[in-house]
């Protein structure tokens, strides 16, 4: 014989009360044992108990879970243990959801009385109603007559069965063989994210900057939500877009900075083609809430300062001058781990200062240990070019030459080198110049100019092309 054996998976076992909480650092409100949290509003909560079931079926009741799960991911596994129906419980618990659950049941209409004091001023009548409909309006049988919109309230006795004023799962398990075994629980939620945010404090003399990096956690949900150990996931994973996970929770941020004894920066480890940042300590976000922990750190890094003009420089024809157009400040650690940064940084936002002054921000790619960082600053005023057209051949109707003419100032009062980028048509050679070039791509080539401090460098070449 099959007996029905529920098993509440609530507060006392998912998680611990917040008295508890605070005793041995699990955190209060949803969440699990293990968070893994990745940078595209996703998360995987995963929870790990010691269950003592009976044979037959059971119904495990999932409490505290993220009201923004993805539907379809929730996965609990136990030995000797299959999951023959699961649900998720209507949430939030609102007055349209209790109506429906009480459609052709019993409730009580308080009907209005007369003003009164105390706690139920002005409250009359209480009568027994069935509960028929609430399409256009709310339908109730009162003895033997029935009423449409009746003045009053709506007591209802008790929250039924299927509704939760959390949010729950529903799960009906078959269970094979009695006893204790360990049972996990896993799925995914949205409205959970992180984000890495890097500061370099930058040494225009010294060509060196100190570089840290923050990662920002950001809790979207209504509810607070926490973890004893914490993973953060840099990379991508692949999702089915449709909007699975329910409505976005309130964009109230409270923002949080990371204790100083909590300043740790974790060691990043590669699991299944992902860098993972273990965290040190507990998670407990409050519901709109954000935390910054530490991600990295590296002093004293070698920076190459580069001045870059594009724009100018072509082998298409055009009449009269162009310019003048101020140089692109570039810094370029061209080799991480030789400059001093020996593990990898997640994509995020840059920002740079030197000494008081900001000097500019931009957003870097995910970046391998051995990899290049680029950041453009902004423009150099001191540093500005102007290009002209010296000469223009049409040697077929489908080739042509044309002469130009790039010249580089320098007002500041040290020398610099300038980078001259092209922009060229697909097939073209260069007949002649007076510096040599290098292909960044087919159709940029590269010139590299020593300019003197108050002085110029003029840039000139012959370019061939074929349409």
């Amino acid at each position: 014989m099959t007996r029905s054996t529920p098993i509440a998976l609530a507060a006392a076992l998912l998680l611990a009360s917040p008295a508890a909480a605070q005793d041995d650092g699990v955190p209060s409100g949803a969440g699990g044992d293990r968070l893994a949290i990745y940078q595209d509003d996703l998360a995987l909560v995963t929870t790990e108990r010691s269950v003592t079931l009976e044979l037959g079926t059971a119904q495990l009741q999932i409490d505290r879970i993220s009201p923004r799960i993805v539907p379809g991911s929730l996965d609990v596994s136990a030995p000797g243990l299959r999951v023959t129906q699961q649900q998720l419980a209507p949430w939030p618990l609102d007055r349209r959801a209790l109506l429906e659950a009480y459609l052709g049941r019993e409730v009580t209409l308080v009907r209005p009385g007369a003003a009164h004091g105390g706690p139920n001023a002005g409250d009359g009548e209480r009568v027994t109603a069935t509960l028929l409909s609430i399409e256009n309006g709310i339908v109730l049988r009162i003895g033997d007559t029935v009423e449409v919109d009746p003045a009053g309230r709506i007591v209802f006795p008790d929250l039924p069965d299927t509704l939760s004023a959390r949010p729950r799962a529903d799960i009906r398990v078959s269970v094979q063989s009695g006893g204790q075994r360990r049972l996990t629980l896993r799925y995914l939620t949205q409205g959970l994210s992180w984000s890495t945010h890097y500061i370099a404090r930058y040494d225009p003399e010294a060509g060196r900057l100190d570089l840290s990096g923050m990662a920002r956690i950001t809790n979207d949900l209504p509810v607070a939500f926490g973890a004893r150990q914490v993973r953060l996931l840099a990379g991508q994973v692949s999702q089915v877009s449709g909007g699975d996970g329910g409505g976005p929770g309130p964009q109230r941020m409270a923002a949080m900075s990371a204790r100083a004894e909590d300043a740790r920066v974790p060691e990043p480890q590669t699991q299944a083609d992902l860098k993972a940042y273990p965290l040190p300590n507990p998670l407990d976000l409050a519901p709109g809430g954000a935390v910054q922990v530490p991600l990295m750190q590296a002093e004293n890094v070698a920076v190459e300062r580069q001045y870059r003009l594009s724009g100018l420089a072509t082998a298409y024809p055009y009449d009269g001058a162009r310019g003048p157009s101020a140089a692109t400040v570039r810094l370029r650690i061209a080799d991480t781990a030789r400059a001093g940064l020996g593990q990898p940084l997640p994509a995020g936002t840059l920002r740079v200062y030197a000494g008081d002054l900001y000097r500019g921000a931009q957003r870097i790619e995910a970046t391998p240990v051995g990899g290049a960082v680029t950041v453009d600053l902004g423009r150099a005023l001191d540093v500005t070019a102007t290009a002209r057209q010296t000469a223009y051949e049409q040697l077929s109707e489908r080739s042509y030459e044309t002469a130009q003419e790039i010249t580089v100032k320098n007002a500041k009062d040290t020398p610099v080198e300038v980078q001259v980028l092209g922009n060229f048509p697909a097939d073209w050679e260069i007949r002649q110049e007076s510096h040599p070039h290098e292909l960044q791509n087919a159709s940029t080539p590269v010139w590299t100019l020593q300019v003197p401090a108050g002085g110029e460098t003029v840039l000139t070449y012959r370019a061939r092309v074929r349409r």
